[in-house]
């Protein structure tokens, strides 16, 4: 049997933690919340996820400094963030993002569930390649 891939969502939005959640435990992934940065830190150091959903605006410390930190801490540096965020999705938001260390930023609303799971698929290097959901190496 498969090891079910760990996500971390890091999102404070109550709506899009359940949205995100129900559509991704639906997919087979094993997801873990965290409604701040700082929680979102802890976690991903103390439990190291195989991809990260960050959001970027939260109360608190933003998620582009919690990305920065990411990238710095050496248990982190390497596992694929994807940044998601209502901003405008254009300029400077995704060139701070991606210089940060980002994978990917999903502006929220131009993707559905299902795309954001691709996003996720397309992070790990892995498509489904069947209904059956079996995963293959791109």
């Amino acid at each position: 049997m498969l090891k079910k891939k760990k996500v971390l969502l890091i999102e404070d939005d109550q709506l899009m933690v359940k949205l995100y959640k129900t559509k991704l435990d639906f997919e087979g992934y094993k997801v873990n919340v965290a409604t701040d940065a700082l929680a979102g830190l802890k976690s991903a150091s103390s439990d190291p996820p195989d991809v990260i959903l960050l959001d970027i605006v939260m109360p608190g410390m933003d998620g582009f400094e919690a990305l920065r930190r990411l990238k710095e801490n050496p248990k982190t540096r390497n596992i694929p963030v994807l940044v998601l965020s209502n901003l405008s999705g254009e300029g400077e938001e995704v060139q701070r993002a991606i210089q940060l260390g980002a994978r990917d930023f999903i502006k929220k609303s131009d993707y559905t569930m299902k795309g954001v799971v691709g996003k996720v698929q397309s992070a790990l290097g892995r498509e489904k390649i069947n209904h059956g959901g079996r995963f293959t190496p791109r």
